[in-house]
């Protein structure tokens, strides 16, 4: 069973995945648990700014895998444009070396949620959500947040394309 077109392909390349029948079948999301709840509402609930724009990140063991691509988003949270926005990062925080001072912009860390309402709310109160992930196969943080009606920025690697149309939505 593979949760992606990348991993269906990967699997009907290799030795085995040519003598079995092999499926596509994406991970289940409660569309009814995770849908838009207003960025007004969902600021307000999070005691976040109305007024500004919030770019959201989260990852467990972000500062240590590499492959979850921190450091491509750190680097583009460098660009002079950004300045003025919020960073609101969640999942847990243990690994981190930086502190609060995490960029350049004032920074928000939400910890780890362990609650489908405070996500949806993180979710719905973003502009963006950021995925820089090096290796994914299909990331919940993508699925959960267009759920939510939040765009969401990524490279091009693993699943995302199953989910991500570029310049689409």
């Amino acid at each position: 069973v593979s949760l992606s077109k990348w991993m269906f392909t990967q699997s009907q390349a290799s030795s085995l995945g040519r003598t079995v029948t092999t499926v596509k079948l994406p991970n289940p999301i409660d569309t009814d648990l995770y849908a838009p709840v207003g960025t007004d509402k969902a600021r307000s609930y999070l005691g976040l700014p109305q007024n500004e724009k919030i770019i959201l990140f989260g990852a467990v063991d972000a500062f240590s895998k590499k492959r979850k691509g921190f450091r491509y988003f750190a680097d583009a949270l460098q660009d002079p444009r950004l300045k003025n926005h919020i960073v609101a990062i969640f999942g847990n925080q243990d690994d981190n070396p930086f502190g609060t001072d995490l960029f350049p912009q004032k920074t928000i860390c939400f910890g780890m949620v362990r609650d489908d309402k405070t996500l949806i709310n993180l979710y719905s109160a973003a502009d963006v959500v950021v995925v820089p992930s090096m290796q994914e196969n299909l990331a919940n943080v993508i699925m959960e947040s267009m759920s939510c009606g939040t765009p969401v920025v990524a490279f091009d690697i693993g699943g995302n394309a199953d989910m991500i149309q570029h310049k689409r939505n």
